[in-house]
Parts: C-alpha cells; sequence; structure tokens
C-alpha cells in the first residue's frame, strides 16, 4: 500500500513556510467562520454571536465578565450582543447562584438547538479533515494550537454525556 502522506519539510521553520502556515490558518479560519453561513443567516445570527452560542453552550452559567478574556470584547459591546441574544430567545440570564449582581448565562432550548445544528457541521468539517491528516498530524495540530493560544489544554465543548452519537 503506497503512502498517501505528505513527509514532513526539513525546512518548516523558513519564512516561506511560516508564511504559509500563516495563511492556510487564516483560510481555515476563515472557512470554519463560513460553515453554517445560510443557517445563520435564516436566524440572522452573526460570527460574533455564534461564537457566544458555542462558548456559552460548553459553559453553562458562564458570567459575562467571564466571557470577555475569551472573546476580547469590551464588556459594553458583548453585553449588547448578549442582550441582542436574550432578545432572540437564544440566551438566557438568570442571577448567578453565588452573587445576584452577575448573570448566569445558559442557551435556551433554541439556542441550544440552534448550537447543535451549526455544531454538527462544524464538526462534520473538523472530523474529515482529522480523518484525512491522522492521528499524528491532528496530534502535532492540536500542540501547535495550544502554543499559539497559550492554552496547555482544553476542556473541550461539552461533557461527554451531552453530545450526540458520533456519526464519522
Amino acid at each position: 500500500m503506497t503512502d498517501h502522506k505528505p513527509h514532513a519539510n526539513p525546512l518548516f521553520l523558513m519564512e516561506d513556510e511560516i508564511r504559509l502556515g500563516m495563511d492556510l490558518l487564516l483560510g481555515a479560519a476563515d472557512a470554519l467562520d463560513r460553515i453554517g453561513e445560510g443557517l445563520r443567516a435564516d436566524r440572522e445570527i452573526g460570527r460574533t454571536q455564534r461564537r457566544l452560542l458555542a462558548l456559552i453552550g460548553a459553559r453553562p452559567g458562564v458570567t459575562l465578565a467571564e466571557l470577555v478574556p475569551a472573546t476580547r470584547m469590551p464588556k459594553q459591546s458583548l453585553s449588547r450582543q448578549i442582550n441582542d441574544l436574550v432578545a432572540r430567545d437564544l440566551v438566557a440570564a438568570r442571577g448567578h447562584p453565588s452573587d445576584g449582581r452577575r448573570k448566569a448565562l445558559r442557551l435556551t432550548a433554541q439556542g441550544k438547538h440552534l448550537d447543535d445544528a451549526l455544531w454538527e457541521l462544524e464538526r462534520q468539517r473538523i472530523a474529515r479533515a482529522y480523518r484525512r491528516a491522522g492521528a499524528e498530524a491532528v496530534e502535532g495540530f492540536k500542540m501547535v494550537m495550544r502554543d499559539l493560544t497559550g492554552r496547555a489544554g482544553s476542556p473541550g465543548r461539552r461533557p461527554v454525556a451531552d453530545r450526540p452519537a458520533d456519526r464519522t
């Protein structure tokens, strides 16, 4: 059987290779942002709001203040986006159990349904790319992404029990 995997370029630290990596990274981010465009357009949800649905879905009970570092948005701008999602009945804001002045954010049933539908489209695309690259390449990719984002690890999207069955 012929190996169809590309072989590692020993010159991977050359400027041209690093620029290519950057171009691919930006292109991948753009391609992932475009996944579900039709579904988002139908619901009049922008990319920022999609990201907020994903963040809130991954961490039910998260507060606005806790979302600021994850989004790097000013609190006032973030608040406007959250208020719009609340008005659309996609996010619920309730008093925080430990501090009533803060609001704990959760997806509503409609918000969870939309987040799940978008996530399924994203998951399929990512799973296809992972499958083509293979386990070793995926681990290398995750190592690079963790280093670029400054994250030692990731808790994942949501607990396994809450995920739909993997159909890949």
